[in-house]
Formats: C-alpha cells, sequence, structure tokens
C-alpha cells in the first residue's frame, strides 16, 4: 500500500464494494514529474525524457516539496495541475485523473445507469487510458474542495537558481477541457 499524506495508490487493499456513492464533483491535484536530457542510442543521440511515477499530490506545497528532495544536477522539474474527479463514498473517496492531457477521460464510456453505484464500480469504469491514475483519499471529506466554474489550470516548470537556493518555477496556462468530467459528475449525481 503506497500512500501520500492521506492517499492510497494500490487499492487493492481496500475493499470499494460496500462504499456506496453519495456525491461527485471535480477537484485540483497536482501531478509532479521529471524531464532530463538523456543519450538515447550508442550513437550519442539525445531527447528529453520523461519519468513518471503515476502519482499525485493533494497539494501544490507538497508536489514542490518532493521536488527539491529529488533534486540533482540538469534535471528538471514539471508540476502540472489537473482535474481530477472525486467520488465520495461513507468512508473512503475516489481521486481519478488522467497525466499528460488536456481532454481528461475524453475515451472513457460514461457510466451506465445503475441502481447501487458504488466505489468499486465507478471506479472499474473509469479505469480507461494509459495515463488513467486513481488514489484512495482516507483523509477527511471535508478537505477536498470542488473547483469552481471558470477554474484556470497550470502547468509549472523548474528553473535552477543554484544549488543552495531553492527551485524558480515558470508558470504557464493550460487549456483544459472540462466537459467529459462534468458528464460523469453529472451522471453519478443521477442528474443525466
Amino acid at each position: 500500500m503506497q500512500g501520500l499524506k492521506g492517499l492510497v495508490f494500490k487499492t487493492n487493499s481496500i475493499d470499494l464494494s460496500s462504499e456506496q456513492v453519495a456525491r461527485a464533483f471535480i477537484i485540483k491535484v497536482y501531478h509532479l514529474y521529471q524531464t532530463r536530457n538523456e543519450w538515447t542510442n550508442w550513437s550519442g543521440d539525445t531527447s528529453v525524457v520523461k519519468r513518471t511515477w503515476s502519482l499525485f499530490y493533494m497539494n501544490l506545497e507538497d508536489a514542490t516539496d518532493s521536488s527539491e528532495a529529488q533534486r540533482t544536477q540538469g534535471t528538471k522539474f514539471v508540476i502540472d495541475e489537473l482535474p481530477a474527479l472525486c467520488v465520495i463514498g461513507k468512508r473512503y473517496a475516489l481521486i481519478a485523473a488522467e497525466l499528460f492531457t488536456e481532454n481528461p477521460l475524453k475515451i472513457c464510456d460514461i457510466l451506465d445507469n445503475h441502481p447501487m453505484l458504488t466505489l468499486k464500480y465507478v471506479q472499474s469504469k473509469i479505469n480507461c487510458g494509459q495515463w488513467f491514475v486513481s488514489a484512495i483519499y482516507t483523509g477527511p471529506h471535508e478537505n477536498l474542495y470542488p473547483v469552481s466554474n471558470g477554474e484556470r489550470f497550470f502547468s509549472r516548470v523548474s528553473q535552477s537558481t543554484g544549488g543552495k537556493s531553492y527551485l524558480a518555477w515558470k508558470l504557464n496556462s493550460r487549456n483544459i477541457d472540462l466537459e467529459k468530467l462534468n458528464k460523469w459528475v453529472r451522471r453519478i449525481e443521477g442528474l443525466e
């Protein structure tokens, strides 16, 4: 069971089949990954390589602290703000996101009408796409805040300011399409 401050990414150890869905909304999470210029073959060719751990953080501070702890010379970090589907059960919350896309969950089929939705059922239906990632949130549900309409999402790229000082971050706007996530929320809430 791997966790990051209230998140469990290896969810097979938690029984979600008895967790009936109470509500759903969209939240913001933070995906940290590395980029580095590396050799790609024996001829000496180089290319920028991305390294991700398919994990996300619940707040920006944890993501930046993690990047500072992983710093090595020549490595850049990227923190992408992602919209994530947050599905609340009685004890747990399912948080699902898709990495490296501007159209999250676009290829996922929408939920069928189902008499009793459980977190396990929703997780099985939403688990699609190469960069799908989900976690079970075990912390207090009051700490989960829905994004507002018109929420903006950003990508932060690190820039070194010297070995002994903190990383600087360049902010870039992202054009995220929330249409499919909003459809999921409406279907789970029984509004569609």
